[in-house]
């Protein structure tokens, strides 16, 4: 809930932030102005997720991996938007977490 509730307060009100489930989230953005908006929104949540909780027996770190699908004339759906961001996110992942990754089609 912690999570959904920084995502919110980071996004604009025309953007749609959705939980997919586990440690999972979705953001629509509507009229992206350019990549650099994108890269900016990204960096605000990597910084924003980024924390360390501290319990009486561990250290739990928490980061953020982002994968990123921009739509296109063939690409407009839910399905491949995410089937495109879930690629991304997996580079993200491989690349050493806590960064995004742009869907790359090459």
């Amino acid at each position: 809930m912690e999570t959904a509730e920084k995502l919110n307060h980071l996004c604009l009100s025309d953007e749609e932030v959705g939980r997919l489930g586990g440690d999972e989230f979705v953001i629509f953005i509507k009229d992206v102005k350019d990549k650099n908006s994108i890269e900016n929104l990204a960096l605000k949540i990597i910084n924003k997720l980024e924390e360390t909780y501290k319990t009486p027996l561990e250290e739990i770190k928490v980061t953020a991996s982002i994968g990123i699908s921009i739509s296109d004339e063939n690409n407009h759906t839910f399905s491949n938007l995410y089937h495109r961001a879930d690629k991304a996110l997996y580079d993200s992942k491989y690349r050493g977490k806590n960064t995004y990754t742009f869907f790359n089609n090459q």
